[in-house]
C-alpha cells in the first residue's frame, strides 16, 4: 500500500505538468479563433462608442457634459486607436479653455502626454508634460495623474534608451515618479500594486512580486484588462524563475484578453509571439507577431510598430527557413511592412503639421471670438448706458414739462386770488369800511386754503409722474412702519418730503420752504422715517431717488 501511494505521488508532477500543457494548448486554440473574430470585437468597442457619440448629439448639452463624454470616448480608444483618442482629447482641450477651466485644461494635457507617450510621441510627450504644463498649480488628483504619465514617460524612453548615460537618467526619472505614485497612490488600488510588482522585479524580489500578483488575480479574475495586465506580469515572473511552462500559460492568457477586449496597443501578444519563437513554436509566432503589427498599424502606436519590427525579421527569417514555400509571401510582406512604416512616418509628419495648423488656427479664432467678445461687450455697455441716459432725460423733460404746467396754473390762479382780493380791499378802502377791511386782511383761512389747494396740486402732478410711489415707497419700510393714507388723502407730510427728494430737491431748507414747514421739522421727519427703513440708512435715500419709472403723461 505505502510502494503505492509514493507510485502515486511521484506520478502528480507529470500529471500536473501535461494538464498544463493541455490547458495552454487549448488557450492558443482559442487565442487563434480570437484573432480570427478580431474585427467583430473591434466592432463590439466601436459599437460602444457610437452610443457615445449618439449622446454627443444630444439637444441642449453643456460643455460640462460633452467634456465628460469626451473623455470616456478617449478612454474607450486609449487602448484601441491613438489618432482618435488625439482628437478627442484635443477636443475636451479646447473646450476646457473655451470654460476658462484650469483644472480641465490641465487635465487634457496631461492626458495628451500620457498617450502620446505610450504611443512613441515622445517630443510631444515631453512638449505636454514638460513645457506646457505648471505642476505648481496641480490638486491632488490631477498630481496622480501626472506623477503617472511622467513614470510612462520616462519607463518608455528607459526601455528604448541607447546609451548608459541617457539611461541611467531615465531610470532615476523613471524611479523618482514611481516613487511618488507608490507615496499618493491607495495601497488597495491596481496601479499601486502594478508598481509593488515592478519594484520587486527590479530588486530581485521575485517571491515578493509573486505574493502581490496572486493577490491580484483573486481580486481581477473576470475577463478586463486588469486581468490582462495581471497575466502579463505573471508571465514576466515565471521567465524570470525559469518556468516556461507557466510563462507561456500566463502569457497565452492576457494576449486572449488584448485580443477579445480589441486592445491594439499589444503588449502581452508581442511578447508571447517572442515566446513561442523562442520554444521554436516559428509559424505560430509569426503569425502573432504579423497580428501584432496589424493591430499596431491600425492603433498608429510608433512605439509598439518599431518593438514588432525590430523582432520580426527574426522570426521571418526563422519561418523562411522553416517555410521555403511562402518566401515570395513573406517578401512581399517585409515589402508592405516597409511601405508601411514609411507611410507611418510620412502621415506622422503630415498629422503633425495639420496639428501645428490645427492649434495655430484654433488660437487665432478663439482670440477672434475673445476680440469679438469684447467688443459685443463694450457695445452692449455703451448701450445701456445710453439707454439710461435718454431715460433720463426723458424724465427729466417729462418732470420740467409737468412743474412748469403746474407752476403756470399755480401762478396764474395766485394773481386771480390776488386780483380778487384786491377788488374786496378797494371796495372796502372805498366806503370807508376799516373795520371791514382789518378782519378781511387778519383771516388765516386764506393761507391755508391756498397751501392745501398747492399741496392737492403738488400731490396730483407728482402722482401722475410716479403712480407707484407709494407702494415702491413703503417696501423701503419695515412692515409695522408703513405709512397708510387717510381716506381721500394722495400725499401726507412725510411722502411729500421724499417726494421733492426723488425729484432732486435734497436740501432740508429748500424743502421747507416748498412745504412751508420749519427746517427742524424737516430734520425729525427724515430722521423718523430713516430711522424705520429695512435698508441702511445711507441707502435709503439713494432707493428713494431710483423709486419709480418714467410714465407717459397722457
Amino acid at each position: 500500500m505505502r510502494r503505492l501511494l509514493i507510485f502515486i505521488l511521484s506520478l502528480l508532477p507529470i500529471v500536473a505538468s501535461a494538464i498544463g500543457v493541455e490547458n495552454t494548448v487549448s488557450l492558443l486554440d482559442r487565442l487563434d479563433s480570437a484573432l480570427a473574430h478580431s474585427e467583430e470585437f473591434a466592432s463590439m468597442r466601436l459599437a460602444r462608442v457610437a452610443s457615445m457619440r449618439k449622446m454627443q448629439l444630444t439637444p441642449h448639452i453643456t460643455d460640462e457634459q460633452l467634456y465628460d463624454l469626451n473623455e470616456t470616448i478617449a478612454r474607450e480608444f486609449e487602448v484601441f486607436q491613438f489618432d482618435s483618442t488625439i482628437n478627442y482629447l484635443y477636443w475636451n482641450l479646447g473646450i476646457a479653455r473655451e470654460l476658462h477651466d484650469q483644472h480641465k485644461i490641465d487635465q487634457s494635457i496631461i492626458a495628451l502626454g500620457r498617450v502620446h507617450a505610450t504611443a512613441g510621441y515622445y517630443l510631444d510627450a515631453n512638449n505636454m508634460l514638460n513645457v506646457q504644463l505648471d505642476t505648481l498649480r496641480l490638486d491632488q488628483d490631477l498630481l496622480d495623474d501626472y506623477y503617472w504619465a511622467q513614470y510612462r514617460l520616462n519607463n518608455h524612453l528607459y526601455i528604448e534608451a541607447e546609451n548608459l548615460s541617457s539611461e541611467s537618467l531615465v531610470a532615476r526619472r523613471m524611479q523618482y515618479y514611481r516613487d511618488r505614485l507608490l507615496e499618493t497612490l491607495s495601497i488597495n488600488s491596481f496601479e499601486y500594486r502594478i508598481l509593488r510588482v515592478e519594484q520587486f522585479f527590479e530588486r530581485g524580489e521575485v517571491d515578493k512580486a509573486e505574493r502581490v500578483l496572486a493577490e491580484m488575480t483573486e481580486d481581477y479574475n473576470t475577463e478586463s484588462q486588469e486581468q490582462s495586465i495581471v497575466a502579463y506580469y505573471l508571465s514576466e515572473l515565471y521567465g524570470y524563475k525559469n518556468d516556461k511552462s507557466k510563462q507561456l500559460y500566463f502569457a497565452t492568457i492576457a494576449a486572449l484578453s488584448e485580443v477579445r477586449l480589441a486592445i491594439r496597443d499589444n503588449v502581452a501578444l508581442n511578447a508571447l509571439s517572442v515566446s513561442l519563437f523562442e520554444d521554436g513554436e516559428v509559424a505560430r509566432a509569426f503569425r502573432l507577431s504579423r497580428a501584432t503589427l496589424d493591430f499596431a498599424l491600425a492603433y498608429n502606436a510608433k512605439s509598439r510598430v518599431w518593438q514588432v519590427a525590430s523582432i520580426l525579421p527574426t522570426i521571418e527569417s526563422a519561418y523562411r527557413d522553416k517555410q521555403q514555400k511562402q518566401n515570395n509571401q513573406i517578401y512581399i510582406f517585409l515589402t508592405v511592412v516597409l511601405v508601411l512604416l514609411m507611410m507611418l512616418f510620412v502621415i506622422h509628419l503630415v498629422q503633425r503639421l495639420q496639428r501645428e495648423n490645427l492649434d495655430r488656427t484654433r488660437r487665432q479664432l478663439q482670440e477672434a471670438n475673445h476680440n469679438l467678445v469684447e467688443n459685443n461687450k463694450s457695445l452692449q455697455a455703451f448701450n445701456d448706458r445710453l439707454s439710461q441716459l435718454n431715460s433720463d432725460i426723458a424724465e427729466a423733460n417729462a418732470v420740467k414739462e409737468e412743474y412748469i404746467a403746474l407752476f403756470l396754473r399755480v401762478y396764474s390762479e395766485c394773481i386771480d386770488k390776488m386780483e380778487g382780493l384786491q377788488r374786496r380791499v378797494r371796495k372796502l378802502a372805498t366806503h370807508d369800511n376799516l373795520a371791514e377791511l382789518k378782519r378781511e386782511l387778519s383771516k388765516s383761512d386764506l393761507v391755508d386754503e391756498e397751501l392745501g389747494h398747492f399741496y392737492e396740486m403738488f400731490d396730483n402732478a407728482f402722482l401722475r409722474l410716479y403712480p407707484n410711489f407709494v407702494n415702491e415707497f413703503n417696501s423701503l419700510l419695515e412692515e409695522d412702519a408703513r405709512i397708510e393714507l387717510k381716506k381721500d388723502e394722495k400725499l401726507n407730510a412725510e411722502l411729500r418730503i421724499f417726494a421733492l427728494i426723488r425729484l432732486g430737491i435734497n436740501d432740508s431748507s429748500k424743502i421747507a420752504a416748498l412745504l412751508r414747514y420749519s427746517v427742524n421739522t424737516i430734520y425729525n421727519y427724515r430722521a423718523k422715517v430713516k430711522n424705520k427703513a429695512c435698508v441702511s440708512r445711507e441707502e435709503f435715500e439713494e432707493r428713494i431717488k431710483k423709486i419709480g419709472s418714467f410714465q407717459s403723461i397722457k
